[in-house]
């Protein structure tokens, strides 16, 4: 080994081991989030209700054996935001106010565990009486505080201005921190695991890399598939957007409900299924708060399908999805129901199938494409993206067939010679109805197709005749999907109401007009979450030095590339850059619509990971990239460096993510 090759390996460990150093450092030092945690006392959908002026009182009990208490928190909710509302929060010992703590009810979104710290930990003393306390000032009868409500033995209901109410108050104790060892122990295995998976891609580069062609391929297919097993590992059922809903939407394709069934007073998708299903649904809510326990999942492994309990759930989240989506999680389900009716099982089936079907989509866009295959390899690599392709969201399953067409639409126009033939428009035809139908918001990305030259397709008359074809049967799709979601009531009871804002949006746009430019002016937080600033339920924060570390190896990679058109004609790269904002525009009237309170000039229930599918097309656009002989160089250097860097990313997000959801 030469010298410059001993040097760049010492880098390089110096490098992760200082890594691997800041991440047990960052694990030593946070304030809350490596606590442990009492078991979470499970609802049973009622919920006290707080009006101005009213007082709720509920006794507490710490777990056997802990001596120090470091706070709580309530499962709360609201009936609507209230800039006014205010939270008087104390805890006291034998009637005495040790804690107390006032806050605006505004920081309570939806429906979520509201947590209360200690500036020090309070020690427990045997024989102590212990009591949470929470007063309400600002809400009335149109808008009151909530908190949910379950049962405990041993635990008496919770009072509200004195008189026993509905139950026992959900909360959750918060104790000292984990041990040490715990905390080391955790980045190291998972560094453990990263360096094992890149010991295999230096076997496989002295064997089965040989060949220059498929070389690059095999060793990315290797290093994204080590990055999709660590997830799959690392994170918990249900902690991603929606995944309940998912799953059960899953199971209802696989046992042909393709088109969801309306259930229910309120008129919500679903369907009929065993009633184990609607108890996974509501037992799921632990893991996707990130309380701390992975043995949350205690609470779902033993659920077993019963077919003689027949019950309506609903699923409105995923009941408008096209069931197409579901597919690769149906056959999974299907296959695994061979051997078991354990949901828990079944779950991790549908996941499985679900990531071998974007592992596969992925890899086939970057053998399609002739240009760009370094950005879709750091776009696949995206940390939000790895951790909702190994779960059953469909999200990142949209995000790769997005790739497909993207990679498609590059091979048609720079790799095919001449006229394409029969069989690329029939897979182009095939690749772009899908996509279209996916969601109607990213319909307009089909767009891009005009990129393609109009040669390609033939004589005039062809050329229009395709165009009829592909935007027909895209119509088509949409539509009739549109049709099926439209029979939904999508009403969110006093938040929003889609067929009161569709009128006053005709009647005065200003607050959709105001809405909208909040989010433009606030798009920097939506690209960093989309990246992988917040992943888990959208409640994991990592660092914002992961994104923009992404963010500087596309720059890095845009600027390399060659722009030249080896057509010699200028390149309709606008079209990359218009269909995205299209999309993007219909994301926002989507969300306005369905999401945000009526009149409202503030956007509610934007995400992310929305914009995610729409990456790929704006990063080509910017890109511009060819084919033409005489490109600029990418040395085997360069590309380590990058595949490095997002190593050290991903695994900076796996260690935040495991510090969630085990500790």
């Amino acid at each position: 080994m030469n010298k410059s090759k001993l040097a760049k390996n010492i880098f390089a460990l110096a490098v992760l081991v200082a890594v691997l150093f800041v991440a047990v450092i960052t694990c030593m030092s946070l304030k809350y989030e490596n606590q442990r945690t009492s078991d979470i006392i499970p609802y049973d959908k009622e919920s006290t209700f707080l009006s101005d002026g009213d007082v709720l009182e509920q006794q507490v009990e710490a777990g056997e054996g802990e001596q120090n208490l470091a706070g709580f928190a309530l499962f709360m909710t609201q009936e609507r935001p209230n800039p006014t509302s205010k939270l008087k929060v104390s805890f006291k010992e034998d009637g005495k106010v040790i804690y107390s703590h006032e806050e605006s009810a505004m920081t309570i979104q939806y429906t979520e565990y509201k947590y209360f710290y200690f500036e020090e930990p309070v020690k427990l003393n045997a024989g102590s009486r212990y009591t949470i306390e929470l007063q309400v000032e600002g809400s009335d009868n149109g808008n009151r505080i909530g908190v949910y409500t379950g049962s405990k033995e041993g635990l008496g209901k919770c009072t509200v201005n004195g008189t026993p109410d509905t139950g026992v108050a959900c909360h959750m104790l918060v104790y000292e921190k984990v041990t040490l060892a715990k905390m080391i122990a955790i980045p190291a295995a998972v560094f453990g695991v990263m360096i094992l998976a890149t010991v295999i891609i230096l076997i496989l580069n002295r064997t089965a890399l040989k060949d220059r062609n498929n070389k690059e391929l095999i060793g990315f297919a290797v290093f994204y598939a080590a990055l999709l097993i660590m997830y799959s590992f690392i994170v918990p059922q249900c902690s991603v957007n929606d995944e309940a809903d998912h799953f059960i939407r899953s199971y209802a394709v696989a046992h042909g409900s393709f088109v969801s069934d309306v259930v229910g007073d309120n008129g919500q998708g679903g369907s009929v299924l065993p009633g184990v299903f609607a108890q996974y649904r509501d037992e799921q809510y632990r893991n996707w708060h990130h309380d701390g326990q992975r043995d949350n999942d205690s609470h779902i492994k033993d659920l077993t399908i019963d077919n003689n309990d027949l019950t309506e759930v609903e699923y409105t989240n995923s009941s408008i999805n096209v069931p197409y989506l579901y597919i690769p999680q149906a056959i999974g389900i299907r296959v695994t129901e061979l051997f078991t009716g354990r949901l828990y099982i079944l779950m991790y089936a549908a996941r499985i199938m679900n990531m071998i079907a974007i592992f596969t989509m992925v890899l086939l866009a970057i053998r399609i494409t002739p240009v760009a295959k370094e950005l879709f390899m750091t776009v696949a690599c995206f940390p939000f993206m790895l951790q909702d392709s190994v779960s059953c969201s469909p999200d990142s399953f949209i995000t790769a067939l997005i790739f497909l067409f993207a990679a498609l639409v590059l091979y048609m126009r720079y790799k095919v010679e001449g006229t394409m033939k029969i069989k690329h428009l029939a897979i182009l035809f095939a690749v772009t109805v899908l996509m279209c139908g996916v969601k109607l918001v990213y319909a307009p990305l089909a767009l891009i197709l005009f990129f393609i030259p109009k040669k390609k397709f033939g004589d005039d008359k062809k050329y229009i005749l395709s165009v009829a074809i592909f935007g027909a049967a895209s119509a088509v799709m949409c539509l009739m999907w549109l049709t099926v979601i439209t029979g939904y009531n999508m009403l969110l009871g006093n938040w929003s109401n889609h067929y009161l804002q569709k009128d006053l949006m005709f009647s005065d746009p200003m607050p959709f007009i105001k809405a909208v430019c909040g989010v433009i002016t606030d798009a920097g937080k939506y690209i960093f979450d989309m990246i992988g600033l917040n992943i888990g339920n959208e409640n994991i924060y990592t660092s914002h030095l992961i994104p923009l570390t992404m963010i500087l190896i596309l720059a890095y990679i845009v600027i390399t590339i060659n722009r030249t058109s080896p057509d010699r004609k200028k390149a309709s790269w606008v079209l990359w850059l218009i269909a995205p904002a299209i999309s993007a525009f219909l994301v926002l009237v989507s969300e306005y619509f369905y999401w945000t309170k009526v009149g409202a000039s503030v956007m509610a229930g934007v995400a992310g990971r929305y914009f995610l599918p729409c990456a790929i097309a704006v990063i080509i656009g910017l890109a511009r990239p060819s084919v033409n002989v005489g490109q600029k160089a990418v040395t085997v250097g360069y590309k380590k460096t990058i595949a490095f860097a997002v190593a050290l990313c991903n695994l900076y997000c796996l260690v935040m993510y495991w510090i969630y959801t085990v500790y």
